[in-house]
């Protein structure tokens, strides 16, 4: 028997500018800094965490939608904590959820679907203490 196999491709490469990377994926490019200088654009560990975020933010809408409920609004805040003197791990993981246009039992169920779902959150889970709150509001 087969399985089914699924392959996402990102494909980065230095730049001009030291410490400046630029990244494709499919069809869409976009710039990534190093945590020196110049540090305008986004670096990897930024990028990193803002793809968790926004797995929860869509797999949330998606779980509202299939359920009927009407939501609102849904936020996800994340913050990996890092010590300066050990930057190459995360001591943990703050995952903020915070929702309006349901219930807290509704968002709470949805965010626990999340963590099941997402691949970014289970690596980060596997790999650190993950952190969460979920606080919702009525619309």
């Amino acid at each position: 028997m087969t399985e089914d196999i699924i392959v996402q491709t990102a494909v980065s490469q230095n730049t001009l500018v030291y410490g400046r990377t630029l990244n494709s994926a499919r069809q869409h490019h976009f710039i990534i800094d190093g945590t020196r200088e110049p540090r305008e654009e986004l670096t990897p560990v930024e990028v990193f965490l803002s793809a968790v975020s926004a797995c929860c933010v869509q797999w949330v809408e998606q779980f509202a939608r299939e359920d009927g409920v009407q939501l609102r609004r849904i936020e996800a805040r994340i913050s990996g904590v890092r010590s300066a003197a050990e930057t190459n791990r995360f001591q943990h993981v703050d995952l903020d959820v915070n929702g309006v246009g349901l219930s807290q039992s509704q968002l709470e169920d949805f965010v626990n679907r999340f963590t099941e779902r997402c691949p970014l959150y289970r690596t980060v889970r596997v790999a650190t203490e993950v952190r969460i709150t979920v606080r919702a509001e009525a619309a």
